[in-house]
């Protein structure tokens, strides 16, 4: 096996240990018949404050890759713990439900598919795009953005997804420093 191989499949373990945030990525009028498109990514993360930035790696292979990059304005849907059957259906190879479940409103500004009870919607003009291996990242400036007051994100972990549990406020404090020597 090569150097290269063994890499990668050391870096697919060591990354399903890493949680990551669970999105829904859409693209509105631009799928087949003019259909909105969307899939669940978790290699989302912000970028910058200024400008307001935010980046999305999506596998070239993907249905939605050629609608988002044509189009080039998109929409991350932060998803919440109740949002995991529809990122399922989302992550699905042409599945037809990925728009027949949740609260999905077209934003009147941008045209684009947004999930109304989103964590957070993240609405965004492709920036810069690079292809790298077999996907492209997309870096987006944030036009706009929807927020729910309502924190619960919905996490990928282990291969599963996994909500996020708060720890015990005695946990989260900076142990005492009175008595260490220097």
């Amino acid at each position: 096996m090569s150097n290269t191989v063994e890499i990668a499949q050391q870096l697919k373990r060591a990354m399903r240990g890493v949680a990551a945030p669970v999105t829904i990525v859409t693209t509105g009028g631009d799928g087949p018949a003019g259909a909105p498109c969307a899939i669940t990514a978790s290699s989302f993360t912000s970028v910058s404050l200024d400008p307001p930035t935010v980046l999305v790696c999506i596998n070239r292979q993907a249905s939605i890759h050629a609608s988002i990059t044509d189009r080039r304005r998109f929409c991350v849907n932060a998803l919440q713990s109740c949002h995991a059957p529809l990122a399922l259906a989302c992550s699905l190879s042409g599945s037809d439900a990925r728009f027949a479940h949740g609260a999905w409103r077209i934003d009147a500004a941008t045209g684009l598919p947004y999930l109304e009870n989103a964590q957070t919607s993240f609405f965004c003009d492709t920036l810069e795009q690079f292809e790298v291996g077999s996907h492209s990242i997309l870096v987006g400036e944030v036009t706009r953005l929807a927020m729910s007051d309502d924190i619960n994100p919905l996490m990928y972990v282990n291969g599963a997804f996994a909500a996020v549990r708060a720890l015990p406020s005695d946990a989260t404090r900076a142990p005492s420093t009175a008595g260490e020597r220097t």
